[in-house]
């Protein structure tokens, strides 16, 4: 079985309730129909958020390296973390040596170590979360998704989220020096309301 070509980890701390509707919307949106044309397994989206040994605990480490798995699979190529930054993850991290605090120094520091593989998509859910705070100084120097979020008549929340993700994740495919994907995008054009508009279509390939 191939590796994918992509990793999603969507992380949340379990008492921001807004955060797992999100969630969802990117795990359907990555898993439905836009990328029905990919390789099976090209693109997997997984969550953290749950603690792994308590409750209490920071969710299950993100494993991803140039070690290989045990099972002999390859890494993939590029991993994709997403933040939901909530009140409870920003007390979370507030507390000082706190597990919380220590994982997602882990993947700001696995996104230094690997930055032409490893990129962060910050998405804040509650403001203030990154004033003065330690989830801030961590995360608010990483260009947020959907951070002045327009949305056009027609169009949605849900939609300019995934997009400005799936946008995210492409530019940094395709940053200077990497040549691993090829994406193959097919349009149409649907009227909307007596405007026709360019939508995007379920025809996405990715090749290496």
């Amino acid at each position: 079985m191939l590796p994918p070509i992509l990793e999603f980890y969507v992380v949340w701390h379990p008492a921001d309730t807004a955060a797992a509707p999100i969630a969802h919307e990117f795990v359907e949106h990555f898993h439905g129909k836009a990328f029905t044309g990919l390789i099976g397994g090209a693109v997997e989206v997984l969550v953290r958020s749950e603690g792994w040994r308590s409750p209490e605990d920071a969710p299950r480490p993100i494993p991803f390296s140039d070690t290989p798995n045990p099972n002999g699979l390859r890494q993939p190529e590029f991993v994709a973390i997403v933040p939901l930054m909530g009140t409870e993850m920003a007390a979370a991290v507030q507390t000082g040596a706190s597990a919380w605090r220590n994982f997602i120094e882990q993947i700001v520091n696995l996104r230094g170590a690997m930055p032409s593989r490893v990129a962060i998509f910050p998405y804040q859910l509650d403001a203030g979360v990154l004033d003065q705070t330690e989830l801030g100084r961590l995360l608010s120097t990483i260009q947020r998704i959907a951070a002045t979020v327009l949305v056009a008549d027609g169009d949605t929340h849900r939609n300019a989220r995934c997009r400005d993700l799936a946008q995210g994740v492409a530019q940094f495919i395709a940053a200077e020096g990497t040549q691993h994907i090829t994406a193959f995008i097919s349009h149409t054009k649907k009227p909307s309301q007596g405007a026709r508009k360019i939508h995007l279509l379920s025809s996405h390939a990715f090749a290496t």
